[in-house]
């Protein structure tokens, strides 16, 4: 095997992942996430579950629109989304 054996190419020149993240992650109410972002819109997509199926939304005090399907939280949208990186020095 040559040098680059057990090394993964990302198809990206460098990526990292601050730290300081992965807690706030573990703490997400699903194992898997979807993400998407709309850069025209700057608006951040969040999925806990596909499909989402939200019964209901909600506006929290941060400013994000909360979705739930009954009880349980399915998603969450985050307008402004690179104000809020910006504003953490992201």
């Amino acid at each position: 095997m040559g040098a680059s054996a057990g090394k993964r190419s990302t198809g990206v020149d460098t990526i990292t992942i601050d730290k300081r993240l992965i807690p706030f992650l573990l703490q997400l109410p699903a194992r898997q996430v979807w993400m998407d972002y709309d850069a025209e819109g700057d608006v951040l997509y969040l999925s806990f579950a596909m499909p989402q199926q939200a019964t209901d939304s909600v506006v929290g005090e941060d400013g994000n629109v909360y979705h739930y399907r009954d009880e349980r939280l399915v998603g969450v949208t985050i307008l402004h989304a690179s104000t809020h990186a910006q504003a953490t020095g992201k």
